[in-house]
């Protein structure tokens, strides 16, 4: 060990603190080495001069001078505390009290400026009719008691269970490979007219044409609308007709959408037959004309919803399929043709031809670029030729170093 360790161990040798090979290793190294000694001799005789010094007796009543001191710094503390805290209350309050002032006055303020401009049409529909609030409150009531006079009079409590329809849009699409395509076209159409379908929009083109053989390859798109009822039926019949390749469904829930429409629509009838009422007791003429304004902009909007749900019952009453048809060609061996030999005769000289005008466009496009080619393989040798200098060159310094 180092003379800065065993400094470090004396006093934990003093505590007796370290093992037995430590102790010895620190024994040793003190009778080799002066300061580590003069400093252990040090040590000790601090500690015996401690050791002589008497113990000196403790006050009586120390203990309670303590107790009382301690009492009294917490009880401080805690008087501190509730002053902060009653300061933070006393600032907080007129902050809330603006706070709220602030609060009514903008929601007054508000009100007047919403109220000015249709305060006469207001009156009128308070005159006239009950709020809109009392309607629904009433009607509700209404419901509410039919059904508890059901339940009085019935155990039975799915009788009066009235849970909304599902309105569910479904779409599937189709993909087939057939070998008779007209067969398979008409045998759709037909299908869609069974289940009391309709086609929305059809379409078939030759994607594939061999004049020789004849031999001509439809593909087309058809898209049909059928009853619900039969939309997994006519699916399955129209994959019966080929072999299917692809095949995707898709349902899209409305009814939360559907159901608040018609809520929309009888709040809009309601505000209709109010505006009617007013008009008839309207006198003046501004008057009638606000409310004619309202009344077309409500008719507008009733409008709009009807014809959205109009549009959502025929795609819920019917579902979409959308199938694409193509034509393969029919696995078959065809017989040899008579005229075989023949063709392979046609399929040289063809070849020869087509070589032989091949290599008279190249000798026509080295004709033409002639000037360009040998000033082009004039650079190359120029260049391949400073290359070689300049490595040899280079080669020779490197060899003479």
């Amino acid at each position: 060990m180092t003379c800065e360790q065993i400094k470090e161990n004396i006093s934990l040798y003093m505590d007796n603190a370290l093992d037995n090979k430590e102790k010895k290793e620190l024994e040793q190294h003190i009778h080799t080495c002066n300061s580590c000694k003069l400093e252990f001799t040090q040590m000790l005789d601090t500690i015996d001069l401690l050791h002589s010094i008497p113990p000196e007796e403790l006050p009586f009543n120390l203990h309670e001078e303590i107790m009382k001191k301690v009492y009294d710094m917490s009880s401080e503390h805690k008087i501190q505390s509730v002053s902060k805290k009653d300061k933070f209350f006393r600032l907080l309050k007129p902050m809330v009290a603006v706070f709220l002032v602030l609060i009514v006055v903008g929601f007054g303020v508000l009100g007047i400026f919403t109220l000015i401009p249709t305060k006469s049409i207001t009156e009128e529909m308070e005159k006239n009719s009950a709020p809109q609030e009392m309607i629904v409150r009433d009607t509700a009531n209404e419901n509410s008691d039919f059904y508890r006079e059901k339940m009085e009079s019935s155990t039975d409590f799915a009788e009066i269970e009235n849970l909304p329809e599902q309105k569910i849009i479904k779409t599937a699409s189709l993909f087939l490979e057939v070998e008779d395509f007209d067969l398979v076209y008409q045998k759709i159409k037909q299908m869609v007219e069974k289940n009391k379908g309709y086609i929305v929009n059809a379409e078939s083109y030759i994607y594939y044409s061999d004049d020789e053989k004849k031999e001509y390859l439809k593909e087309g798109h058809l898209t049909i609308r059928v009853p619900r009822e039969v939309y997994g039926t006519a699916q399955q019949q129209i994959i019966e007709l080929g072999k299917l390749k692809h095949q995707s469904e898709n349902s899209d829930d409305i009814t939360d959408q559907y159901m608040d429409t018609e809520g929309k629509i009888r709040m809009l009838k309601v505000q209709e037959e109010r505006l009617l009422v007013i008009m008839e007791n309207a006198t003046k003429v501004e008057e009638l004309i606000q409310l004619e304004q309202r009344l077309n902009e409500v008719r507008t909007d009733l409008e709009i919803l009807k014809g959205r749900i109009q549009n959502w019952d025929k795609l819920v009453a019917f579902s979409t399929i959308e199938v694409k048809i193509r034509q393969v060609k029919k696995a078959m061996i065809h017989a040899i043709a008579p005229n075989f030999s023949i063709k392979i005769k046609e399929g040289l000289i063809t070849s020869i031809n087509r070589a032989q005008s091949s290599m008279e466009i190249f000798f026509i496009n080295i004709a033409r670029n002639f000037i360009q080619i040998i000033f082009g393989l004039v650079c190359i040798i120029i260049g391949i030729w400073v290359i070689k200098f300049l490595y040899k060159k280079i080669k020779f310094k490197f060899n003479k170093i």
